[in-house]
Parts: structure tokens; C-alpha cells; sequence
């Protein structure tokens, strides 16, 4: 995002805003009211000292900690760092600086980004501290690890705000603006005179036409419907409107091989919202609104068809760290990719269809077997530490159950697909190390299970 990179960001963490105030803020402002409507990605993190806190004695935070890596971040140079710094701010004002994070941002932390029509994504962060005493501490401990820095008043709208260099001659600037317990800071000067426009809106007693409250986030309408979906007192929102990023995405380079392109899917999204909370694991809501408009009549069908409640096709190993289950009618959706891949890409993608065809008995990988596997699927993925390689492996298990209406010709013809697919891929390993790569065979009661051998890479 420009300058406003990930060493400014942990700034931002840092930073207070002694002096910079405006007026005191009204009791039911928020800080979406601060943000426009049409922000490209919001996060919001409300209570995070209580998030914080109830995390911190969770039995989630007591498996993150027996997790080896977890342990090792501990041990590594770049935390050593970290914590004579948190040793030094400690000594010297009394409190650590994650505890000063925390009064900080007790109330709210919210991060938007905007993606203006040319350039780079720009970035404002906005909180709400318990009261202005958090506040002042931060300030001075900020200004304690950053001796040289220059700050000098600007108004706007009749209030006064902050730029603050890191020192006289830096290149890198920021901008800062607080009422009391409220504040806001970016790298760019615009997106504070907005927040200031905002707040004196939402704070005075006159009529502003057109009120930038009115136009905030929290008040658009695809906001409101998705948050009310979304579980309450959650730890973290995310909101991305879509067409924002559009720019972007037709900008990235892509492989011209590649034959549908990002932005050819995301198209047809139009916002993104989720809800993450902590629970005896990490669970995240989320729901994609798509444009009605532009969807093929394919989606509709898929929609309508796919509403069965998937199931657990078996058992889950203990310490997997990543399960799914699926119910889904995708002859629609595959139907509507393939709608969407170039008309020179489609006679090389014929080619392998016709391949998969002969596989699995005449019958067709796109209109009749994946659509089959994906009515009943199931697995986990589970990691283990190599000895020998010194290096994480990840093992994992997917059950496809085929429904008892399916003809058992057809079943067979599947069965035997995947297998001789496996087997060919197989060879291939084979072929390209040194090593033998062989298809390994298990049966256990109604159920057989195919793998590929250690030596597989």
C-alpha cells in the first residue's frame, strides 16, 4: 500500500495522539460512523481487551502454546528484540506496551482501506480507548522510543489535527487526529480531513446536508443486512465491498495461460462479510453476496439444488487441524466456469476431458463424475514432523461416498478412475526422482483405502 507498509502499521499500534483534540465525542458515536460507505476493507475488532483477556485463559490459547512452532517464535531472534523493548517501556512507565495496546484499543479498533481511483490502497486506523489517560501513556511511550520525531498543527473545518514526522528529514509522514478518547491516524491527509468531517457532523447540533453520518458504513445497507446475519459479539468484522477492488485485480499481471483470470470471477461478487470468534477452536462466519444480475442462470439452479445439510462421512482424527464436510449440486457451478474459459483454451481442455473420460468408463469427469463425488464428501488434514527431512508433512484423508441410488456399473467405474488415475500419477513421480513411487491398497470392512507411498513428493 505504498508507503504506508507493515513497519507503519506496527507504528500505528504505538501511537497516541496527545493534543491533537477536537471535540468531545458524543456517547453513541461509533467508529464505522468514521468510515464512508464505500471503503474498500474494514476490519473491526470491538472490546478487544475483553477478547484479549478471555482469549488469554481460553483452552484454545492452551493448545496454541503447546504448538512447537508457537514455542520456537519464542526463541527467535526477532522476539529477543521484541522483548527488551517491552522490558525498557516497562521500567520506564510502569506498564508493558501490549498493556498499553490493549487500554488503547479497548473499545474499538477499526482499520479501513480505500482504493482510490488510480494508485495505491490507502489506510486509516481508528480506535476508541478506555479514556484519554490511555491515551496520554501511549503518547509518551511513543515518544520515548522516538526521540527526534517533529510534530507540527494543521486545521481543518475549524479543528486541529497533527502531521508527525520521524525526524527533520524524513520522507515518511503522518497524520493524526483524536477528541478526547477517539482517534484516528493514516499516512494520508485526506482520509483524517474525512474523519474530521464525519465526526464534526455526528458531534453538532446543526443540520449538514448531505451528512457524512448518513453515509457512513455502518448506515449502508448491504452492511446492516450482512451484519444482522452474523453472530453477535463476535471478536472481529471484516467487510470488503467489491467493485472497489476491481481496479486492482485487472491490474495485477497474470499468466496468460491461466485460463480464467481473478477478475473474471470476482465479477460477480459484491460484498464479503465475516465474523470471527473464538470458542474451543477459531470459527469464521462468512457470507459472499453476489450480483444477481450478472450471475448465469446456472448459479440459481446450483443454489437451488444444493441445500441439503452435508454430514460426516466417518471418523475425524484427533489432531487433525483442518476438517470439512460438503453437500453440494456442482454441475451448475462447473458448467458456469466453464462458460468463463477462453474459446482457445477449451480445445487443449477438451482434450484432458476426453482423457478422464476413458478413465472412468465413458462416463464424463464434468457432467457426471465430480458432480457424483461432491454429493457426499468428507475430510481432514493433519500435520506431523519429518525426522528424517527436518520439516513439517501434512497428511490428509478425503471419503467420497457415492449414493446407494447410484448403479453399481457406475460406482465401479469410478472406483477403478481413481485408481488407475493414481497410479498413473504414480509412474509419473516415478519417473521425474530417483525414488520409486507406488500405489499402496487397504481394505477394512466396506471401506478401501488408496495412498500413495512415502517417497511420493
Amino acid at each position: 500500500m505504498g508507503k504506508w507498509m507493515l513497519t507503519r502499521l506496527v507504528e500505528f499500534l504505538l501511537i497516541v495522539f496527545g493534543g491533537a483534540t477536537m471535540s468531545l465525542a458524543a456517547e453513541t458515536l461509533a467508529a464505522l460512523d468514521l468510515v464512508s460507505s464505500d471503503v474498500a476493507f474494514c476490519l473491526e475488532i470491538p472490546r478487544l481487551n475483553e477478547t484479549w483477556t478471555a482469549l488469554e485463559h481460553s483452552p484454545l490459547m492452551d493448545r496454541v502454546r503447546a504448538f512447537p512452532p508457537y514455542q520456537r517464535f519464542f526463541e527467535s531472534p526477532g522476539f529477543s528484540r521484541w522483548k527488551s523493548i517491552d522490558d525498557h517501556v516497562a521500567k520506564t512507565s510502569g506498564q508493558r506496551i501490549s498493556a498499553q495496546l490493549r487500554a488503547l484499543f479497548a473499545k474499538s479498533l477499526v482499520l479501513a482501506v480505500y482504493v482510490p481511483p488510480s494508485g495505491d490502497p490507502q489506510g486509516i486506523l481508528i480506535g476508541e480507548a478506555y479514556d484519554k489517560d490511555a491515551v496520554q501513556t501511549a503518547f509518551v511511550t511513543w515518544n520515548g522510543l522516538e526521540p527526534k520525531q517533529i510534530t507540527t498543527e494543521r486545521y481543518h473545518n475549524g479543528h486541529r489535527y497533527y502531521r508527525r514526522l520521524r525526524q527533520a528529514d524524513a520522507n515518511e509522514q503522518l497524520f493524526l487526529a483524536r477528541s478526547e478518547r477517539w482517534f484516528a491516524i493514516s499516512d494520508q491527509e485526506s482520509l483524517i480531513h474525512d474523519v474530521i468531517d464525519r465526526f464534526v457532523a455526528a458531534t453538532s447540533t446543526n443540520d449538514v446536508t448531505p451528512n457524512p453520518v448518513e453515509t457512513s458504513l455502518r448506515r449502508s445497507d448491504s452492511f446492516v443486512e450482512n451484519r444482522n446475519q452474523l453472530k453477535e459479539n463476535s471478536a472481529a468484522y471484516v467487510h470488503i465491498n467489491a467493485r472497489p477492488w476491481d481496479r486492482i485485480l485487472a491490474e495485477c499481471p497474470y499468466d496468460v495461460k491461466d485460463p480464467i483470470r481473478p477478475a473474471d470471477v470476482w465479477k460477480y461478487v459484491s460484498t464479503v462479510s465475516s465474523a470471527l470468534r473464538f470458542d474451543r477452536g477459531i470459527v469464521c462466519d462468512s457470507i459472499i453476496e453476489l450480483d444477481e444480475s450478472k450471475l448465469a442462470s446456472e448459479w440459481t439452479q446450483f443454489v437451488t439444488t444444493a441445500s441439503n445439510t452435508p454430514t460426516w462421512n466417518g471418523p475425524v482424527s484427533s489432531d487433525a487441524f483442518f476438517a470439512f464436510s460438503a453437500h453440494l449440486e456442482i454441475a451448475p457451478v462447473l458448467q458456469a466456469i466453464l462458460n468463463q474459459v477462453r474459446t482457445e483454451d477449451l480445445v487443449e481442455f477438451g482434450r484432458l476431458r476426453r482423457i478422464a473420460k476413458s478413465l472412468f468408463g465413458g462416463n464424463d469427469l464434468i457432467d457426471v463424475v465430480l458432480p457424483a463425488i461432491a454429493r457426499n464428501a468428507s475430510g481432514f488434514l493433519l500435520a506431523r514432523m519429518d525426522d528424517v527431512a527436518h520439516r513439517f508433512a501434512f497428511d490428509g484423508m478425503i471419503r467420497v461416498s457415492l449414493s446407494p441410488a447410484e448403479h453399481r456399473t457406475f460406482r465401479l467405474d469410478v472406483d477403478r478412475g481413481i485408481e488407475t488415475g493414481l497410479s498413473l500419477l504414480a509412474a509419473y513421480f516415478s519417473a521425474e526422482q530417483s525414488e520409486v513411487v507406488t500405489l499402496e491398497r487397504e481394505q477394512s470392512d466396506s471401506v478401501r483405502y488408496l495412498w500413495l507411498s512415502e517417497s511420493a513428493p
